[in-house]
């Protein structure tokens, strides 16, 4: 299976206006884009709104930061038990709980089941 690719970060949201296909009305959007292409739009009907779009606009960065933190949780783990941690020790347990919380959320940002 292929890894699923998304259009190169950075992505942007901002406020526009647009008129609704239907009633051709004017009605607010928050537009989520890159340099080169429209992402996505949120239709700015309620105060989640904006924040949804400034979540999806910060998608690609978080992804990187999740696969860049699930690097560095590893080699924890592989340094806690080195040093001789029980592996029914707090620390250990977090470490393993982080690491499951990262592969979830990168797992669900490309589409794969864990």
């Amino acid at each position: 299976m292929r890894k699923p690719k998304h259009i190169p970060s950075p992505w942007v949201a901002s406020r526009r206006e647009a008129r609704d296909l239907e009633t051709r009305k004017l009605i607010d959007l928050f537009v989520v884009r890159s340099q080169e292409y429209i992402v996505t739009s949120v239709r700015d009907k309620d105060s989640y709104s904006e924040a949804n779009a400034s979540l999806i606009a910060a998608a690609p960065d978080l992804l990187e930061a999740c696969k860049k933190a699930l690097k560095l949780e590893k080699l924890q783990l592989e340094d806690l038990l080195k040093e001789g941690w029980p592996k029914d020790s707090m620390p250990i347990e977090a470490s393993k709980e982080n690491i499951r919380c990262y592969k979830a959320a990168i797992a669900k940002a490309e589409k794969r089941l864990l």
